[in-house]
This record gives structure tokens, C-alpha cells and sequence, in this order.
């Protein structure tokens, strides 16, 4: 999987000196654990690298302010090269030193063609009322889908409206872009890619366009923004319970959250229920949907129950009782 990042997840207050934040620490751990590539846009990293000459230029005058103090105190320095005692970061090198695959990536001349036209003629993704037309939001959203097409899906990270508006959900969905507003969704998104997450999204996906039904905001395709707190029963012939918290996507870009509960209601159906659902924080009037699912066939006979008890009477048998 590859990992798009913008540059106001990048950002830091201050001047980055030696290592990154706890934050983006945490985040790149995880993909050096599970191999996942990070994609600087270089549109990012230059945008990374401006602001950190900002703040290398207010440490040094930091520093001239102190040493002027210290002079009015008898302390005298010798020469210093003040411009070479402060060195902005690398912020490539900082991240491939945790042990991350990290690119950067280079806008094509189509990106820049199709960027400037939206941007122009306020096309998507950009909110129609927005007052700026970033050509660098457009830059990394090419980059982006681009990316997305052709690896059959990719994150985005990054808290620009241009790329988490509503607007840019037709497009995102059909190369399997997904976006989210910070470093901590985009943790809860990754657990949806693991064996846990990816076994109840498949458990989810049978009730998706009933719970459209049911009148939930979701987009048809079901974007999952994360799962949490998973759990699995297991019973003799199968499934008995499976549960999770949910977080979702909805029609306008908001952020849909849920209790899940699945469990086998007969032979030939399953029963869903979602509870606590809340957009935003914002809890629904209607906080709890049920939903029974009809499987289109029977489920195929498994003669468990018969085999353990003759395997339990053969065992039984040789130990003369």
C-alpha cells in the first residue's frame, strides 16, 4: 500500500532538529512494519522545506539575541557562523532512518495541465465557494488519484478541505482513494487492512446497501474510515458473534461512527445491528438499526457435531469404557 501525505501533516511548529514527532513516529513505525510505501508529493516537501527555513532563520537570530545578552555580561564569543550551526532537516532522511520505503514523487506535466484547468474553471474537488484555487492542493490531488489508479488504492493524508470535501468523493471512489483528516484516522484506517479489519469488512459488506436503505448517509461504495475494538466469537458450526466499532464515510464527507453487532439469526439468515451511530459526534434521532439479511441459499451441511461424537465414541471404545 502507498501512502500519501500532504504537507500540513508534515508540518511542525518548530524547527525539526533531529527526529520527527511522536506522531508521525508512531505512524511511520507501522509502515515500516508492514512494508507500506510513504509518498512525499515533492509539491509537499517543498512546501515542508520553506516553512523549516522560516524557523532555522528565527533560531539563529535566537541565538544572536542570546549571545548579545551574554556579551553585555563580560561573556565573549569567538567568531561564529551562525547560518552553519543551524541546519534545516532532511526530511527524507529522517523518515527512511525508521526504516520506511519513502518516494517522492514528482508531478507529471499532466498533473500540472489538469490542475491549472480546475483550477480555473473551479472544478472538483475544490468546495464551490472556496475564495483560493490552490494550484498545490490540485497538484497533490492528481498526484494522488494518480497514484491511487494505479495501485488499486492508496491513502491520503491530509487535512486541506480541497481534499477531504465531498465534492472529490466521486473521483476517490473510483480509483479507491481514501482520505483522511489526520495522523490518528489514518492509525484507525490501517486497522481496517489487517486480517481482523479486513474479515469484518467483508462481514459488513452483505448489509451495505441495506443500511442505505435504512436512510444512512453512506456512499454506495462503502468507504470505511476505521475499526476498532474488533471481536470474534466462534462457535462449533461457525460464526456466533463478531462486533466492532465502525467509522465511516457519509455522502457529504463526514464522519459516520457506530457500534457494530453481526450475528446468525437461523440456518439462512444473519441479523445487523447498529447502535450509538452518531455523524460528527452528533448522535442520530434514530440511534439504532437492525437489519436482518435472507441468504440467497442454504448454507452447506457441516456434519461436525456427528463426526466429534463418533470420534468421541472410538476414543471411548479403545479406553475399554
Amino acid at each position: 500500500m502507498k501512502i500519501i501525505l500532504n504537507s500540513d501533516i508534515l508540518h511542525n511548529v518548530q524547527l525539526i532538529k533531529d527526529k520527527l514527532s511522536k506522531r508521525l513516529q508512531e505512524l511511520f513505525k507501522v509502515c515500516a512494519e508492514r512494508n507500506y510505501v510513504v509518498v512525499i508529493p515533492e509539491t509537499a516537501l517543498l512546501e515542508f522545506n520553506r516553512y523549516q527555513l522560516i524557523k532555522k532563520e528565527e533560531e539563529v537570530n535566537r541565538i544572536k539575541n542570546a549571545c548579545v545578552i551574554l556579551e553585555t555580561y563580560g561573556v565573549h564569543f569567538d567568531h561564529i557562523e551562525f547560518a552553519e550551526l543551524v541546519k534545516p532537516p532532511d526530511l527524507i532522511a529522517l523518515i527512511g532512518a525508521l526504516g520506511v520505503n519513502v518516494i517522492v514523487e514528482v508531478p507529471t506535466l499532466e498533473d500540472y495541465v489538469k490542475a491549472h484547468r480546475r483550477a480555473c474553471l473551479h472544478e472538483c474537488p475544490h468546495p464551490p465557494d472556496i475564495k483560493s484555487d490552490e494550484m498545490r492542493d490540485l497538484i497533490i490531488w492528481m498526484i494522488a488519484l494518480r497514484i491511487s489508479l494505479k495501485e488499486d488504492g492508496a491513502l491520503l493524508i491530509s487535512n486541506d478541505v480541497c481534499h477531504y470535501h465531498s465534492r472529490g468523493d466521486l473521483e476517490s471512489n473510483e480509483v479507491k482513494l481514501v482520505r483522511v483528516k489526520s495522523i490518528e484516522e489514518a492509525l484507525e484506517y490501517l486497522d481496517v487492512e489487517t486480517p481482523t479489519g479486513k474479515l469484518m469488512a467483508q462481514f459488513l459488506l452483505p448489509f451495505w446497501s441495506s443500511l442505505i436503505e435504512e436512510g444512512l448517509p453512506l456512499n454506495k461504495e462503502m468507504t470505511i474510515l476505521g475499526i476498532s475494538k474488533a471481536r470474534f466469537v466462534q462457535g462449533v458450526r461457525g460464526l456466533v458473534h463478531a462486533t466492532c466499532h465502525l467509522k465511516t464515510k457519509t455522502t457529504e464527507g463526514r464522519t459516520l461512527s457506530a457500534v457494530v453487532d453481526i450475528k446468525p439469526a437461523d440456518e439462512t439468515a444473519e441479523e445487523l445491528i447498529l447502535s450509538n451511530i452518531a455523524i460528527d459526534g452528533n448522535p442520530l434521532e434514530k440511534p439504532e438499526i437492525k437489519i436482518i439479511f435472507i441468504e440467497t441459499g442454504k448454507p452447506e451441511y457441516d456434519d461436525f457435531v456427528e463426526r466429534h461424537d463418533a470420534l468421541r465414541n472410538i476414543i471411548g471404545d479403545k479406553n475399554g469404557s
